[in-house]
């Protein structure tokens, strides 16, 4: 079997594993185990991305529906283990709502999420941006309510993790609304961003750090061309598609809060490093930001001509306009995104949804989805008939499976009962 043929399984065999041995399956969460969703816009480099981190220099393929790989290595200290990372990649074509949650659902508290941004389209990096995390963060939001009614001890671990992930100390720490999933924005293609003017280029580095740390996310860029964004990317990607590498937390263990009454822990405490104490850089060169290691003081500073840091944030929360003035200072730079609707996500507020009852496809309006323009119509038209062959053929494998072991069933019971009968007659 060929290296490729190791790492990258075909998804029904990956299914059908699982559905015969739930437990045991190839899909089943171990402990180490690490559940990563690439999302992004069509062609943003979102498989490119995945083999550089896979150490692979084949040329990808177009990605379909959902595709799976994952990753082995070692656990250092720990002999025989390892960790595996199982990496998902949302393709073109498929509804959002459906499928986005599948890695999900295999281990929540053990997910990150990859936003993959394409830095070659800087007319669509804020759109695009903007869309997906409305995207990941209902889409967690949902799965967390399973979650926590299911496993509330380790759904109440999970938030607790994610608290931990910036410092309560961080002078931001009570106007950000941190994902309970890690997320990882990659601003990818970053060789193409760097003959932009400084200004330009600015503004979406500006834009994608604000929405990352507004959400308790990372930020890195990366690039299939240049070596020090690639670089970045390698090593920010291995440090949170693994379980046995650190999430990055600024919170150093112990007791983080500051007591008048005892003079020891406060001590102790004042000494910690404040990770976020540095200065912000918008240089020509890829940039890499940690969890927790950023300020809205660092990103707002020196705002284009005609913002100011009232639109973004107030006293006690990132504005509700904050999303649609990043927008506007983009487009004043690039003009205004066109992001390929019914492609890799969707539209209004980034969501298209298939409703399972609407055979036709056609959700009651004169249009498909709402899109009165033909050639977004029909594409909205092959991406929802395309879904529902994906359902009817996972049910249709389901049923089969479910046959098969139910005719095992009878075998056994006949092969049990022609036993007994033969030992009553001797």
């Amino acid at each position: 079997m060929s290296d490729k043929e190791e790492r990258v399984q075909d998804i029904w065999s990956l299914i059908e594993s699982d559905l015969k041995d739930p437990e045991n399956g190839i899909l089943a969460a171990k402990n180490t185990d690490k559940f990563t969703l690439f999302v992004g816009e069509k062609d943003s480099g979102k498989s490119s991305l995945i083999q550089q981190f896979l150490g692979k220099d084949d040329a990808p393929s177009s990605t379909v529906a959902l595709e799976y790989s994952f990753a082995r290595r070692p656990i250092p200290g720990v002999q025989g283990a390892k960790d595996i990372s199982h990496i998902w990649e949302l393709g073109g074509g498929i509804s959002v709502k459906d499928l986005v949650k599948v890695p999900l659902k295999r281990g929540l508290d053990k997910s990150v999420v990859v936003i993959v941004l394409d830095g070659s389209k800087p007319e669509n990096v804020v759109p695009s941006l903007n869309k997906w995390m409305d995207i990941i963060r209902r889409s967690v939001e949902e799965e967390m309510l399973v979650f926590q009614a299911s496993e509330p001890d380790r759904a109440k671990d999970m938030l607790d993790a994610a608290s931990k992930r910036v410092d309560p100390r961080h002078p931001d720490y009570g106007l950000l609304k941190i994902s309970p999933v890690p997320v990882l924005f990659v601003l990818n293609k970053f060789d193409t961003m760097k003959d932009m003017e400084p200004a330009s280029r600015k503004c979406l580095l500006q834009a994608v750090r604000f929405v990352s740390h507004a959400n308790g996310g990372a930020v890195v860029c990366g690039s299939n061309r240049d070596k020090s964004s690639r670089d970045l990317y390698r090593g920010a990607a291995r440090q949170q598609l693994f379980s046995s590498r650190s999430q990055a937390p600024v919170v150093p263990s112990g007791n983080n809060k500051l007591s008048s009454d005892d003079d020891k822990t406060s001590k102790q405490t004042s000494n910690q490093p404040e990770p976020w104490r540095k200065s912000g850089s918008y240089g020509d060169g890829p940039i890499s930001v940690k969890f927790g290691t950023d300020t809205f003081d660092d990103i707002l500073a020196a705002l284009p001509k005609g913002s100011v840091k009232s639109d973004f944030i107030g006293p006690n929360t990132v504005s509700s306009r904050s999303s649609s003035q990043w927008e506007d200072v983009s487009s004043s730079f690039f003009g205004r995104g066109n992001l390929d609707s019914g492609v890799d996500g969707g539209e209004e507020e980034g969501k298209i949804e298939v409703d399972d009852n609407d055979e036709d496809g056609q959700g009651g309006g004169d249009v498909v989805g709402g899109y009165p323009n033909a050639m977004v119509d029909d594409a909205r038209s092959e991406a929802d008939i395309r879904l529902k062959e994906y359902k009817k053929e996972v049910a249709r494998r389901e049923e089969i499976l479910k046959a098969q072991k139910g005719g095992e069933g009878k075998q056994r019971r006949k092969k049990n009962g022609e036993g007994e009968e033969r030992s009553r007659r001797k």
